[in-house]
């Protein structure tokens, strides 16, 4: 059973976050380093969002949440293996101070190296990287693993790289030995400077000297750089004896590079396989070939000898056709021949210069000639989760909206008149059930032994309480909630929320379910109108009034206590004016909204929702 809204209030004034989670889980295959974000979501109070570090040992991680309000959600998420991972529980509470336990457990990948050489990390080909030049920016992980970022400079190194930084005198490796870049971009072996068993020039762990191996164990750096312990070698994997021995085959770390692995158990890919320009070996995306920059204004993009992907644009008058200032440019009429050459439609060149003709020779998303089924309709992606799909660009079915689970819930108030005063025995009971697939169907149970069907009814108790009132949801996706409060009117007439006992008058008393889509009821003048949406609202308020005041006016909102939450001066027209009052910062409950210029006013009742 809830708290009542007035019981919430008093709740939160004795304490500000009445409830705990206790918040632990464990992340399979972490990595050194690394960290969960911790969230609090589906409007969980107060608004959080912290890092907790992983126990490197053991991939765990433990931490306390307070929150306001219930049911709670936490989400927690991770980076590795250049994905986020993503994961999500609700705590429901028993009573204020109560603590719940929530165990979130994460799984990262199957055992990838990025290329720092982490397995699962996350610094995996595409992800940001810092290149250490300040000059660049964008910097992002090559599918080889080198991080590289953009620059203004249209100069090619010696590795036919862009903007890139092997240029003359600097540094390179000529048969696994280190030397410089010529003026004629060929790589010059310095004799007088060697690679020890780690990679550094001229270091200290040469053939012959002290060396630990993966586990831990001391060894000896062999002739061809491996650490040999008592117990054997380890290959270049860390496996005692096993096949990945320098020399051997290897795939570079985190792409599918073929290479060779170094004395120093570097993966060094292998020069003699062409890459495309996508990093894939003897793949199709060779200089010269078509791709795609993306660009709307351009057209027969191809690859260039950097691998860069770009097109043709207005300054270049080229045709569709490849014809010098030809006539076959974007928007003008071609010929689309089909399959068998054996016809032929008109059509229109495209600014990615393809000749679109009669979408009916063509197959939708689902494969169908002609059919409805296609980029920006309506598909299904098969997640019952998941709402309003749509087929994209290259017909894949994304783009859903995840369905909220239903959440039954209902505010009770004192009903109030045209006046602004309560009017005694009667309650408003407002229906803000929400979540789920929308469609609900609504079971009351008024706590006398009567109940109703109808999602805004209205009922008469022969007593002044006090009554359990329930209210059961369920969408046509499988979703249940209930909802349930103790209502009871005082010897006055007035909500009394969970009070009542002896010296109560048994007149009775009326509840009102009230359908918070509708507008709210308006207080009108003679002269004046005055309408308020949405109602309940959780943010910007908007009021549309028809009035014969102008000028200079006052606008006023109060709580129900007659205090002044928020005063200012408005200037009106007379006739129609519309404003938007922000009501962000004020707590749940009803309040009332006054407009006046001293001899006139008008005024509206809403109610501001969490």
């Amino acid at each position: 059973m809830t708290f009542s809204l007035a019981g919430l209030l008093s709740a939160g004034a004795m304490a500000q976050y009445p409830y705990t989670i206790a918040l632990s889980g464990t992340v399979t295959n972490c990595y050194q380093g690394q960290v969960v974000t911790v969230q609090t979501i589906q409007g969980t109070l107060p608004q959080q969002s912290f890092t907790v570090a992983l126990d490197s040992n053991t991939c765990s991680y433990s931490v306390f949440v307070s929150v306001s309000n219930q049911p709670a959600w936490l989400e927690v998420t991770t980076l590795c293996g250049g994905m986020m991972q993503y994961g999500s529980d609700s705590s429901q509470f028993n009573f204020v101070g109560d603590t719940m336990t929530s165990v979130i457990d994460l799984l990262c990948g199957g055992g990838t190296y990025d290329c720092l050489q982490i397995l699962n990390g996350p610094d995996m080909p595409g992800t940001p990287c810092d290149d250490g030049n300040p000059m660049t920016w964008g910097d992002l992980w090559t599918p080889a693993c080198v991080c590289i970022g953009a620059d203004s400079s249209n100069t090619v190194d010696c590795l036919g790289d862009l903007g890139g930084s092997a240029l003359p005198g600097t540094f390179c490796v000529w048969n696994n030995q280190p030397g410089l870049w010529s003026m004629g971009c060929i790589c010059v072996p310095d004799s007088g400077n060697v690679f020890d068993c780690l990679g550094v020039v001229n270091g200290q762990n040469m053939p012959g000297t002290y060396c630990v191996n993966f586990f831990g164990d001391t060894g000896v750096w062999s002739a061809n750089c491996v650490c040999e312990t008592n117990s054997g070698t380890f290959d270049c994997l860390g496996e005692l004896n096993g096949p990945a021995q320098p020399g051997t085959a290897c795939t570079v770390p985190g792409t599918i590079l073929l290479g060779t692995w170094s004395f120093n158990c570097i993966c060094v890919a292998d020069t003699n396989i062409v890459y495309d320009c996508n990093g894939l070996p003897n793949g199709p995306a060779l200089p010269g070939t078509a791709c795609d920059d993306n660009d709307p204004l351009t057209w027969s993009d191809t690859w260039s000898v950097a691998c860069i992907c770009a097109g043709l644009d207005s300054t270049i008058f080229n045709d569709c056709l490849g014809v010098l200032n030809g006539p076959a440019m974007p928007g003008t009429p071609c010929n689309v021949v089909g399959p068998d050459s054996s016809y032929w439609v008109t059509g229109t060149w495209s600014w990615g210069c393809t000749c679109y003709g009669d979408t009916t020779l063509y197959t939708d998303c689902l494969g169908v000639p002609g059919g409805a089924a296609q980029p920006g309709t309506p598909c299904e992606d098969n997640d019952p989760e998941t709402f309003g799909e749509t087929w994209t660009s290259n017909c894949s079915c994304e783009g859903g909206t995840i369905i909220q689970p239903c959440q039954a819930n209902f505010w009770v108030l004192q009903a109030f008149g045209s006046d602004s005063l309560p009017i005694p025995y009667e309650l408003w009971v407002w229906n803000l059930s929400s979540g789920g697939s929308g469609v609900f169907t609504y079971i009351w149970s008024f706590g006398d032994g009567t109940s109703s069907t109808d999602p805004y009814p209205t009922h008469t108790y022969s007593g002044n309480g006090p009554y359990v009132l329930c209210l059961t949801i369920a969408d046509n996706s499988g979703c249940t909630s209930v909802h349930c409060d103790s209502i009871s009117i005082d010897t006055n007439g007035m909500y009394g929320g969970v009070l009542g006992g002896e010296g109560d008058r048994t007149d009775g008393f009326t509840i009102n379910v009230q359908n918070p889509s509708a507008n709210s009821v308006n207080e009108l003048d003679a002269n004046n109108d005055i309408v308020a949406w949405p109602n309940p609202t959780a943010g910007e308020l908007n009021i549309a009034m028809t009035n014969n005041m102008s000028g200079n006016v006052e606008v006023t909102i109060t709580d129900l206590n007659g205090r002044v939450v928020l005063n200012e001066a408005r200037r009106l027209i007379n006739g129609k004016n519309q404003l938007r009052l922000s009501t962000e910062n004020l707590g749940a409950g009803m309040y009332m909204v006054r407009i006046g210029n001293g001899t006139e006013n008008v005024s509206v009742r809403f109610v501001k929702a969490n």
